[in-house]
């Protein structure tokens, strides 16, 4: 079996329903549903069997670490099977739990319920690219615009880490974060980038050196699932 980032549509739902079938009778409906939504944050973008990250943000109760050997052989077991040996893809369910709990569903994360890894990996591209352009065209309003957009992430609903990874990112001592970005927070930094830019170098320039950004992201493999548009 593929151990892809770039899973399709069929093998993630596969992998959805392997998830929850295994994690069903040792959460419950309710919790193996939101720990669904967990895993398709922050942790479907990565191999098939890395599971310790998850399995470390699932097993929190006193219960369930002392069975978390048990949590990951069932997982491991549900994985290998083939999609007529498990339950149906409970997608619409999941989807039900992110309407009704919004993008916190499983300890306030700031993830996207559906892809968080190729929200982050778009709007770094678009952000990137935007950046530079602006770079090229005015580098004094770059810098101005990457501290506007820094002081101003207090307020966002983000994850500590998320925070300080694009802080890093943005006065350029780190990388940007692969994931816990949820599309509206995604949509917010890049609107704080936007409205910036448009401050120092005009709307005109900004709709053109965001237009290119969104173009270029648009070959990302990561935006056959999530488009940059959907930032716009």
């Amino acid at each position: 079996m593929a151990l892809s980032n770039d899973i399709d549509a069929r093998e993630l739902g596969r992998r959805r329903s392997a998830i929850y079938a295994a994690l069903v009778s040792f959460l419950g409906e309710d919790q193996a549903l939101k720990a669904l939504l967990l895993w398709e944050t922050e942790f479907s973008a990565g191999p098939i069997f890395a599971l310790q990250g998850f399995l470390s943000r699932v097993c929190t109760d006193a219960e369930l670490r002392a069975r978390r050997g048990e949590v990951h052989k069932a997982l491991v077991r549900s994985l290998s099977l083939d999609a007529d040996q498990l339950p149906p893809d409970p997608h619409d369910r999941v989807r039900a739990l992110a309407r009704e709990q919004g993008e916190h569903a499983w300890g306030g994360n700031g993830g996207d319920p559906r892809f968080g890894h190729e929200v982050a990996v778009v709007l770094s591209r678009v952000m990137g690219d935007f950046l530079g352009g602006l770079e090229d065209h005015d580098s004094v309003a770059a810098h101005k615009v990457r501290v506007f957009i820094i002081d101003h992430l207090s307020p966002l609903e983000l994850a500590a880490s998320v925070r300080q990874a694009l802080t890093q990112w943005l006065t350029r001592q780190g990388t940007p974060p692969s994931g816990g970005l949820g599309r509206g927070a995604a949509q917010e930094v890049l609107h704080l980038a936007y409205v910036a830019a448009c401050q120092y170098i005009g709307p005109v320039m900004t709709d053109r050196f965001l237009a290119e950004a969104v173009k270029k992201a648009e070959g990302l493999p990561e935006a056959r699932r999530f488009s940059p548009r959907e930032l716009l």
